[in-house]
């Protein structure tokens, strides 16, 4: 199984291949085996990844049975499922902590994946909110070629001196029922 930024635009076919592949990770469960790789973009990935070493298995390879495509998913939509999860009953405390610690740590190293691309997707937490509108506020400030600052205690905003507009602020303010972009 991939994971990557997007899924495959066409099925590869998996099988058994002649080098000695690293996965990164192996999942069990009753009497399926699925390996995983995980590639944040789906650039780096060429079809030999999606197959098993021969030299990997125990015992015989007639002993397996492998599907003979191989199955993608993307980071984006794990990651929506994730922040969906983390926003249910069906978790403790403890373990939305867990959660969210993993979506902020994917929003700072792969930014690409952000799990925060709509304002839906946030829902009614303040800091999801926080976190989509710097992300509102970076891809503004990168198509206009402008810089994001800040003054002490307030949000980001894009700096433009000499602009007619020379501060630019995003901010979401909470109204009695939702939320408001201004």
């Amino acid at each position: 199984m991939l994971i990557s930024n997007s899924a495959l635009a066409e099925s590869v076919r998996a099988g058994w291949v002649d080098r000695v592949p690293k996965h990164d990770g192996v999942v069990y469960y009753d009497d399926i085996t699925i390996v995983v790789e995980n590639k944040p973009s789906l650039e780096d990935v060429w079809p030999d990844q999606l197959s098993l070493g021969r030299e990997s298995v125990a015992g015989s390879l007639e002993d397996y049975r492998l599907y003979p495509t191989a199955v993608s998913i993307t980071w984006p939509d794990v990651l929506e499922q994730m922040l969906r999860l983390g926003d249910s009953d069906l978790v403790s405390y403890p373990g939305r902590q867990v959660i969210y610690d993993v979506l902020d740590l994917v929003v700072e190293r792969y930014p690409d994946l952000s799990p925060y691309r709509t304002f839906g997707l946030c829902n009614d937490r303040p800091e999801a909110l926080r976190k989509r509108v710097d992300e509102l506020v970076d891809a503004i400030a990168k198509v206009t070629s402008s810089e994001v600052a800040s003054h002490p205690g307030t949000e980001r905003f894009i700096s433009r001196p000499g602009a007619i507009a020379q501060e630019l602020q995003l901010r979401v303010m909470p109204l009695d029922s939702g939320w408001l972009l201004r």
